[in-house]
């Protein structure tokens, strides 16, 4: 069964705003200051968020 990306958010984190602005910093930041390569920015919630729901749960 498929489930949107904001369904998982919403079930397994609380604080949706502060994924959000996770993901943001993620593709900001994260970027410049060297924590992920350039080419991630498209795969932020692929990569990082949705792939640390498991550890958080």
């Amino acid at each position: 069964m498929e489930v949107s990306r904001e369904t998982l958010i919403a079930r397994h984190f609380p604080d949706v705003e502060r994924v959000h602005a996770y993901a943001k910093f993620l593709e900001t930041a994260g970027i410049e200051r060297g924590l992920i390569g350039p080419r991630e920015a498209d795969r932020i919630w692929e990569r990082h968020i949705l792939n640390c729901l498991p550890v958080t749960t």
